[in-house]
């Protein structure tokens, strides 16, 4: 098994050289560059299934056929806005992406050379957002039963605005509102569902709340985290992974905090690792290694013990300078790799 990383790189907010690398990390400490691919421009989120890569862009929706890590090929791509999170369904052949002011899209990939867009849910209400300033912005999205929960952020600070939206989405193409939430003080950006619970990291916090009755959504419980912005987090057991912005005491330093939720009402900080990257956005952990996508480049950092989390690599795969954002990994047959390739 050779265990591959996917993540975007650019130059942001430039749109020049933007593309994706896939990286083999089977020895995380010496990552080694496979292919680059072209994007038009920055990809904040990738999801894999099946060996195709599906990623959200400004202005693009694009599947490529990662079969042969070393050489991708683009399938189709779409025109809708995508925005930092992708949820796939593979049962239902549908993905689901967060597209900040238009709420969220719908759309159909049975077919990966012609996926079609079948549903849009708005953020504020069923009514799209006009205008320069646009108080919502869905950034996290999570997907169990038939329901979609979206977590929205308000680009105007002082409306306290920030909510956590609930969506049927039993028959795709009518989605239906249920409920929505207030979920000041939480600006929340990414979310995770565990059981019965929604947990949504934001700015300076981190909230749970009770959807046992999805019409009712309850807030249970609120941990506060100074001084850091939770971005896209990632559940593993009763552990919840949390890349952070960090504002203090050096904006230079990313950081990826451990929670520990397995009580809801009582969530725990256990520990945070403070990493030389700036910032950090998106993190998957798969056998106790966590990779980050960093403004820096790539993290590797050993969570075998969630109280010592060890940085093992902070590596710029393809270039020096540039941001790295959305991240997947991705495990492949050693038989993949048995030719001699040249990347």
């Amino acid at each position: 098994m050779k265990r591959v990383v996917v993540t975007a790189d650019s130059h942001f907010p430039s749109k020049s050289d933007c593309g994706f690398a896939l990286i083999d990390v089977s020895n995380p400490l010496e990552p080694v560059v496979l292919s680059r691919s072209k994007l038009p421009d920055h990809c904040g989120s990738f999801a894999s299934s099946n060996g195709f890569l599906y990623c959200t862009l400004p202005g693009s929706f694009m599947i490529f056929d990662i079969s042969d890590p070393f050489a991708p090929r683009l399938l189709s791509r779409l025109a809708a806005n995508g925005g930092c999170q992708i949820v796939i369904s593979e049962r239902r052949k549908k993905a689901f992406l967060a597209d900040w002011k238009n709420g969220v899209l719908i759309i159909d990939i049975n077919d990966p050379y012609e996926p079609r867009m079948i549903g849009r849910m708005g953020c504020n209400g069923d009514e799209r957002n006009n205008g320069e300033i646009h108080p919502y912005g869905v950034s996290g999205l999570a997907v169990h039963n038939g329901l979609l929960f979206a977590s929205t952020m308000d680009y105007d600070m002082l409306q306290n605005r920030e909510a956590l939206y609930v969506f049927d989405i039993s028959r795709p193409r009518s989605p239906k509102w249920i409920a929505r939430v207030n979920t000041y003080p939480c600006r929340g950006h990414g979310i995770v569902l565990k059981r019965n619970y929604v947990v949504i990291v934001g700015l300076r916090s981190t909230m749970v709340i009770d959807i046992s009755r999805p019409e009712e959504p309850a807030t249970i419980s609120l941990i506060e985290t100074p001084d850091r912005f939770g971005m896209n987090p990632w559940l593993s057991g009763d552990y919840l992974y949390v890349p952070e912005i960090v504002y203090e005491p050096n904006k230079k330093l990313a950081g990826l905090r451990i929670l520990d939720i397995s009580n809801p009402l009582h969530v725990e900080s256990i520990s945070e690792l403070l990493i030389p990257a700036r910032a950090a956005t998106n993190v998957k952990v798969v056998d106790n290694l966590a990779y980050l996508s960093c403004q820096c480049g790539l993290a590797i950092v050993d969570v075998a013990d969630p109280e010592k989390p060890k940085l093992l690599n902070l590596c710029t795969p393809c270039e020096v300078d540039k941001i790295a954002e959305g991240i997947e990994v991705i495990d492949y047959r050693d038989e993949v790799f048995k030719e001699e390739r040249v990347s």
